[in-house]
């Protein structure tokens, strides 16, 4: 299954897959995890399928759209905060320092804009650092290596002359080559497919799904790592597992009982008012004590309230503990149902969770629709291997009958 990207490096995972299929034939695996690291390696240095010179103009593809992007953005920033020579002088005033305030007005109001995209070149950084990690975790050095260090390709000259070229007519009052290419690094890492493997090995007699989180590949070596938090198998203790992937907030809200970005906007808000509590009592005593209230009794009042700030990190915690476990008793009765379903109501199960998200994008303005149309349902079981419980076609059934025949289908 894939979701995110419906492609690598511009080739659609259908093709490689099929690709994958035929390769690996009649070949079996006892685990699934040996035909998740098979289907990884075949991937890894591939250049049958990545050649060279398809990485290298794929990275400088990226690349030059993620420095568009950004030059567009920034100069957006600057019009819509054109600032009137009035103003850049109250600016100069206050911002900068005495050496660019004693010069003309026009080259104090430049010198105001590079330090100005400065400062939004950073804040990039920051972003996109975010993004990154929030998907793949802290990224492995060598993966920035792979990058930044010269080998069959020279992925740093790439970046650089790019953004020599793109932001030849802006000015920076430093250097902006080391932070673009850090934001180079980390948005070329943030273009990746989710790829889930499910199923059986050979010799397992329950399943397991892999997911990975998969890029393109740098200097013939594969950007991927795998998701160790949506890698599960089905045990005697674990009979039912629900594993949401790409847009999981309605099924998260349907086997927890509240919508995750509820939840910690509610753990949010309960940590800056504990935070918040303190400081606002020594305010007010601060602001009660005219001289009378003892000075002794007024230093020991401080150092109580200073104490409560440690107490309240115990009692935030013990209440993401609490939520955790009230979260957990929510859902046992779900997974126990479904571990005793029959596969054809496993399946409209999953279907109906599939649409429930869809709904829910649909009659939301500030989402994306991009779950819904019908929905392809699929059961694997080691009996009968891989069944389609519904799928579509982009075409006419009666008039394609070679596609069904090749594939042993009747119509």
């Amino acid at each position: 299954m894939i979701y995110d990207s419906a492609a690598i490096m511009s080739i659609p995972w259908e093709s490689i897959i099929k690709i994958f299929r035929n390769k690996l034939d009649k070949d079996h695996f006892p685990t699934l995890k040996d035909y998740a690291n098979e289907f990884i390696k075949f991937l890894d240095g591939n250049e049958n399928i990545f050649p060279l010179d398809l990485q290298e103009k794929y990275f400088k593809l990226v690349i030059q759209s993620c420095f568009w992007e950004m030059k567009k953005g920034m100069e957006n920033f600057i019009e819509e905060h054109d600032f009137t020579t009035k103003q850049a002088l109250n600016l100069v005033e206050f911002i900068c320092p005495d050496e660019i305030k004693d010069g003309p007005i026009n080259e104090s109001f430049n010198e105001l804009k590079k330090v100005l995209l400065t400062d939004l070149l950073k804040e990039q950084c920051k972003y996109y650092r975010n993004l990154v990690t929030k998907d793949w975790g802290d990224i492995p050095q060598d993966f920035i290596n792979n990058i930044l260090e010269k080998d069959v390709i020279d992925y740093k000259k790439i970046i650089s002359e790019l953004a020599i070229e793109i932001f030849k007519d802006m000015h920076f009052n430093e250097d902006p080559i080391e932070k673009l290419e850090i934001i180079a690094t980390y948005y070329f890492y943030y273009t990746k497919s989710g790829v889930i493997i499910a199923g059986f090995g050979d010799d397992e007699l329950y399943p397991s799904v892999i997911s990975y989180n998969i890029g393109g590949l740098i200097n013939n070596k594969l950007k991927y790592i795998e998701k160790s938090n949506q890698t599960k198998s089905i045990t005697i203790d674990k009979p039912a597992r629900i594993i949401p992937f790409a847009q999981h907030e309605m099924v998260d809200a349907f086997l927890e009982g509240v919508v995750p970005k509820y939840d910690k906007h509610s753990e949010g808000y309960i940590n800056k008012l504990f935070d918040d509590l303190p400081p606002t009592i020594l305010e007010i005593i601060e602001e009660i004590d005219d001289g009378s209230i003892d000075k002794k009794l007024i230093d020991n009042l401080r150092e109580k309230i200073e104490k409560i700030g440690e107490e309240t990190k115990i009692l935030i915690k013990d209440y993401k503990t609490a939520m955790r476990e009230k979260k957990q008793k929510y859902k046992e009765p779900i997974l126990r149902s479904v571990a005793t379903l029959p596969k054809d109501e496993l399946a409209s199960m999953a279907e109906a969770l599939v649409h429930l998200t869809s709904l829910k994008r649909k009659f939301s303005f500030d989402q994306v629709e991009n779950v819904g149309g019908a929905i392809d349902v699929a059961i694997i079981s080691k009996g009968d291997g891989f069944i389609w419980f519904k799928r579509k076609h982009y075409f006419k059934a009666e008039l394609n009958p070679h596609f069904f025949k090749k594939y042993n289908y009747q119509l």
